[in-house]
């Protein structure tokens, strides 16, 4: 049977404990932990990329390659048309390129997520104070780095704190279950 693989190579399909990982790329690519790619993860991924695909094919098959007149002898192709097909082919497919670049660059960037520094964890203990001490108790809160200060307080005035990432969370910072961590300014996040 399959098995959990602790560390799995990069480019092969693997068990996760929470579900089917199908591809792991090398990290310098994929910017991602890896445990966020998953089927439900895919779909909308594959989706997008059939939707590219189809509008492509279908504007090259029945537009450029009528206005390049592929398959017309020399003698018989209208001049102006061929100019036109030449120019809306380097056009089309410049654009098409830079989507393509935009949609992986989307797709591989990281979201951001909070620090794994002290100034985060739940335990203040270690954490830098402003003068370079470190941090006993929490009642050191309001000698925190202004770095690790937060405006946005739960009704009872203390920080808010992330059950599932087990850290501290900034302002506009919102964990997301898709990419199992906390993502900073998640006014809007892309899962992919």
């Amino acid at each position: 049977g399959l098995r959990a693989v602790s560390q799995p190579q990069a480019g092969t399909a693997s068990l996760h404990s929470s579900g089917l990982v199908f591809w792991r790329l090398p990290p310098p690519f994929m910017a991602f932990k890896c445990e966020r790619w998953s089927l439900a993860n895919i779909l909308p991924v594959a989706f997008v990329i059939w939707v590219i695909t189809t509008i492509w094919v279908l504007y090259v098959w029945l537009h450029l390659l009528l206005l390049l007149q592929v398959g017309v002898p020399p003698e018989d192709c209208d001049k102006e048309m061929r100019k036109r097909g030449e120019v809306e082919f380097v056009i089309s497919q410049s654009l098409t390129i830079m989507l393509l670049i935009c949609f992986v660059r989307a797709m591989c960037t990281d979201p951001g997520s909070v620090p794994q520094t002290p100034d985060w964890m739940p335990d203040l203990k270690g954490a830098v104070l402003k003068g370079g001490k470190t941090a006993s108790s929490s009642d050191d809160m309001d000698l925190l780095t202004p770095e690790a200060h937060c405006l946005e307080l739960k009704q009872s005035g203390e920080r808010r704190f992330c059950k599932w990432c087990d850290s501290y969370k900034p302002d506009r910072c919102h964990h997301c279950r898709i990419c199992k961590s906390c993502i900073l300014r998640m006014d809007h996040h892309c899962p992919w």
